[in-house]
């Protein structure tokens, strides 16, 4: 089973972003001639849920970039991206599927990423401590890519805290 979006063909007008994947949260295009990510957060009703699942994300990025041993391990240039127009393979906007002031850039990092909560080790021990010391609290659902000894070389998906949705919200 795929995602939602998978085969919609979803673009950022006016840019080379397409859809390259997506979580709960967000849609996340690339510009793989550009190395660039974008990574924009879908409209839900739940607004204020969403405004504190980007806000922990974003806030994460710049206590990342200020730990020597943590900035090594993030996606590089960060930064607040606003959400131009978004259409499908149609040329259909859908632009109002998103909130257009959540979503921020990062450089792309090529690599086959696992979720650090199911690879455990010393090396996921590591990693996990380094981002708590950081003040990333929110490391449980990172994804990481590794070297070729088997080295965590990159994450992403990380957040000061988790925000968890109730289903009752």
């Amino acid at each position: 089973m795929g995602f939602v979006n998978e085969t919609r063909g979803l673009a950022i007008l006016g840019t080379a972003f397409t859809y390259l994947s997506e979580g709960a949260y967000a849609v996340v295009f690339v510009d793989r001639a550009a190395g660039k990510i974008v990574k924009a957060f879908k409209r839900r009703p739940e607004l204020d849920h969403v405004r504190a699942v980007f806000r922990a994300e974003a806030d994460a990025y710049r206590l990342a970039r200020s730990s020597a041993e943590v900035s090594v391990l993030i996606p590089g240039n960060f930064r607040i991206y606003t959400l131009g127009q978004v259409t499908d393979k149609h040329g259909q906007d859908v632009t109002d599927e998103f909130f257009p002031d959540f979503a921020f850039e990062t450089d792309f990092v090529e690599g086959c990423f696992h979720k650090i909560g199911g690879i455990g080790g010393t090396d996921a021990s590591r990693v996990h401590q380094l981002f708590h010391e950081a003040g990333i609290h929110h490391t449980i659902d990172m994804s990481v890519t590794f070297n070729a000894d088997g080295i965590i070389v990159k994450a992403i998906d990380f957040a000061t805290e988790e925000h968890e949705l109730m289903h009752d919200e």
